[in-house]
């Protein structure tokens, strides 16, 4: 998944799910890139991914995660796109 500028050496992926451009992400701890292990949702379609080594992206069941508070976070990042999407949609901004 390729990064902007602050987030070199990732790289440019389509989404397993809806075949959108993967093409940027933003650590949510400020720090640069994403590592390995870092998860990621598609701005789009709220896939689940995780950062392999090469930063490649892997598709991961939100049920396979066992650290509660991971889950959780996620579920709730999730949630919150839902409602970006929701008031794109009716701003007209999203397909």
């Amino acid at each position: 998944m390729a990064m902007k500028d602050a987030n070199p050496g990732a790289k440019t992926t389509k989404c397993a799910k809806c075949s959108k451009v993967l093409d940027a992400c933003t650590n949510v701890t400020g720090e640069d890139g994403p590592s390995e292990g870092d998860y990621t949702l598609c701005a789009y379609c709220g896939s689940l991914y995780t950062f392999d080594s090469q930063l490649d992206l892997v598709p991961v069941d939100l049920d396979s995660i066992q650290d509660t508070k991971i889950r959780n976070t996620l579920e709730m990042a999730r949630g919150a796109l839902r409602v970006f999407q929701s008031a794109l949609q009716v701003k007209g901004m999203m397909n």
